[in-house]
């Protein structure tokens, strides 16, 4: 009864939709194009500047564990060169030492998050992140830094407690494993009575509660919040001032689909990846204009747009996520068919980092 509510039949009922064959063909050379941007630029940055940036390294292993998963091809020595620019920037002893990274605690965070992507099995390095990361937690239970935000990809408290709760909840050493497990529960406590102001606030915190392990009763409230922000024309805003863009789009179908239980079929979900397919540029990218106060020198990082590069390709990152996620139509009628008579099972767990 109760799926017939939601419009659709049991699982053994429910034929292959026509359309499933050209939404694949349309969505699977978008999603290839971008990966295989973000990839490409990824190495350039690199070379151009040895930094290991949250835009270059970080989300371009964010995604290409996602739709590595939805069986697109990646380039896996990619991976593996990653992990090496980061043991290049970051050895474990000063990290250890708190000789903490220069920024915040998001140049340790956010890495993690990718690690934990593409399933990087737990070593010295992540260890030290990890203890670094705990260093940092404070008395409430969040991670706070009082320097200049970078809108819209490190602003405010509420990201940065979300990517911290991955960190530690994926990379936890085992003998500070109870230790951090109560880390977690403080700062998931701290992050549901946050009020989202932004785009990225709500959701992050979404993906920082399901990451925590919030219920899904918990997790439908803020998914709730995300979908009520969507605009006539299939985007999100960044913020109320501004008009739909890529990053904020990505992100909350990404959010939506990883940890809100909403279904790629779902009509919001479909007007979601109509604005992304018809924003993206022949090359895969997608195109957003920095508003973030510029701090460093400009040097070319093999990825379009110039001055907007760094925040254009995190929005391709965010976006490709998302298009990978609607590409997962067999877990989706799966996930169809069990919803009702079990939400917490419908929802995919978090990849496992070990």
């Amino acid at each position: 009864m109760g799926l017939r509510v939601l419009g659709v039949l049991p699982e053994q009922q429910v034929a292959e939709p026509v359309h499933v064959t050209a939404r694949l063909l349309a969505l699977t050379p978008a999603v290839q194009r971008s990966v295989t941007l973000i990839e490409k630029s990824s190495w350039q940055f690199f070379a151009a500047s040895g930094c290991v940036s949250c835009h270059a390294q970080s989300m371009t292993d964010f995604a290409v564990g996602v739709v590595r998963a939805r069986g697109l091809q990646i380039d896996e020595k990619g991976i593996d060169d990653r992990a090496r620019m980061l043991k290049a920037v970051y050895p474990t002893e000063p990290l250890l030492e708190r000789m903490d990274p220069a920024g915040a605690m998001e140049q340790l965070a956010y890495p993690l998050v990718g690690l934990a992507s593409v399933g990087y099995a737990p070593d010295r390095l992540t260890d030290a992140m990890v203890a670094n990361i705990a260093a940092e937690q404070g008395a409430k239970g969040s991670w706070h830094v009082g320097a200049a935000a970078r809108p819209p990809g490190e602003e405010g408290d509420i990201f940065r407690t979300a990517i911290c709760i991955r960190s530690l909840k994926s990379y936890a050493p085992p003998g500070r494993k109870p230790e951090m497990e109560r880390r977690v529960a403080k700062a998931a406590d701290w992050l549901r009575f946050q009020t989202a102001v932004t785009a990225e606030d709500r959701s992050m915190k979404l993906l920082g509660l399901y990451w925590a392990g919030a219920k899904e009763p918990v997790l439908s409230n803020f998914s709730g919040d995300i979908l009520a922000q969507q605009q006539s024309d299939g985007g999100w805003r960044p913020n109320d001032g501004l008009p739909s863009d890529p990053y904020a789009t990505g992100e909350a179908l990404y959010a939506l689909a990883a940890a809100g239980g909403v279904l790629s079929h779902n009509p919001a979900y479909e007007r979601g990846v109509r604005f992304l397919l018809s924003t993206q540029r022949e090359d895969g990218s997608w195109y957003v204009p920095s508003r973030s106060a510029r701090i460093q020198a400009y040097f070319e990082g093999g990825f379009p747009y110039n001055h907007d590069q760094w925040i254009s390709s995190w929005a391709t990152a965010w976006s490709a996520m998302a298009l990978g996620e609607a590409l997962d139509y067999k877990r989706t009628k799966k996930t169809l068919s069990s919803f009702v008579s079990d939400p917490q099972k419908s929802r995919p767990e978090m990849a496992a980092a070990r």
